[in-house]
């Protein structure tokens, strides 16, 4: 199966999660912020919790855009329900009264003499066949009587439901309007928050020397090259690949430079698969994984709440977009605390 023009869409997953964990933001460290250690270790371990602390801050504003971007397609079905639902509600009340019509038709057919009982029929009829044709008259007309009243009543049941949708559906607009534009008011100060600690990471950063620099990028390679693997796991892996040496970027989903979760998004994008853009909501996708069974191209997730994701390219080894100062590149995940592993399948 080609790789390319997928459109399929895996957000449906992550609809659940409640708003009120969207806007829950991950508190900031009372009072100012810690003075730069003297010794460069310290310094390296400070900036990396702080860049750790900007990874958490930058992955709740995406699970924030996630959880806006679903209440929007709430929305936006809602509007479509109550519109659909007014237009059959419309077409409804057009039949309740044409069949009205009809009903009152023969109501004043059967008030003017029209409904004979056999014995009248008997009484007026000529011959035997006359007789016949009567009855088959007056059966006639009761059929069509009945007929009319069960086609007005279905038509009021159709109108009346139709006429509930509706009103569900409004209801449904109105909240989700309402919870998309609380998370709205939401990112603004979310998005503050993430800049003032994003710019004090890089205030630290500026003040290492080269080796201190070296020593928080920590192991891994670059020039990895992509192990067998089937499936669209294993194409967006090889994608994921092809990006090594580009930097780590806060917020940035490619094609220059990335953060955790935007490497996963654009290398699933680029094969027509649009997966939720916060690690953690990638981690309520595809189907879990047993980490004795894992496979190249399977998604990676660490920490409790997820807030870091990687896709494996074997054994220990994973591609990622590590932290601020760092690129792209393959290095070991065995140390770090590996919360969840799922399989994105084809």
């Amino acid at each position: 199966m080609s790789s390319h023009g997928r459109k399929r869409s895996l957000q449906g997953a992550f609809v659940a999660i409640a708003v009120a964990v969207t806007v829950s933001l991950i508190p900031a460290p009372a009072g100012a912020d810690p003075d730069l250690p003297s010794t460069a270790s310290e310094a390296v371990k400070q900036l990396a919790e702080l860049n750790k602390q900007a990874e958490q801050l930058t992955e709740e504003y995406h699970l924030a855009q996630d959880e806006l971007n679903a209440r929007r397609g709430d929305l936006g079905k809602a509007q479509g329900d109550h519109d659909a639902a007014q237009t059959k509600a419309g077409e409804a009340r057009v039949k309740q009264a044409e069949f009205r019509a009809q009903v009152d038709k023969l109501a004043a057919a059967s008030f003017q003499g029209a409904r004979f009982n056999q014995l009248s029929a008997l009484l007026v009829s000529q011959s035997p066949q006359e007789f016949l044709d009567q009855m088959s008259a007056l059966d006639l007309l009761a059929t069509d009587n009945k007929n009319a009243l069960d086609s007005l009543s279905t038509a009021v049941t159709e109108a009346e439901a139709a006429e509930r949708d509706a009103n569900d559906a409004s209801g449904r607009a109105q909240t989700a309007e309402q919870q998309a534009a609380q998370i709205e008011a939401d990112l603004a100060h979310r998005r503050a928050e993430l800049e003032r600690r994003q710019a004090e990471v890089q205030r630290r950063y500026n003040q290492l020397t080269g080796a201190d620099r070296a020593t928080l990028r920590g192991s891994g390679v670059t020039n990895f090259a992509a192990p067998p693997a089937s499936g669209v796991a294993g194409d967006a892996m090889r994608i994921a690949l092809q990006q090594q040496g580009k930097p780590y970027q806060w917020a940035a989903e490619g094609p220059n430079s990335f953060d955790c979760s935007g490497l996963v998004y654009y290398s699933y994008m680029r094969i027509g698969i649009t997966l939720p853009r916060s690690s953690r909501s990638m981690s309520t996708v595809g189907a879990a994984v047993p980490r004795s069974a894992i496979q190249p191209g399977d998604l990676l997730f660490f920490y409790s709440p997820v807030s870091h994701v990687g896709i494996s390219v074997g054994g220990t080894q994973m591609v990622h977009s590590p932290q601020s100062g760092d690129v792209v590149k393959v290095a070991d995940w065995s140390y770090m605390p590996l919360t969840a592993i799922r399989r994105i399948q084809g």
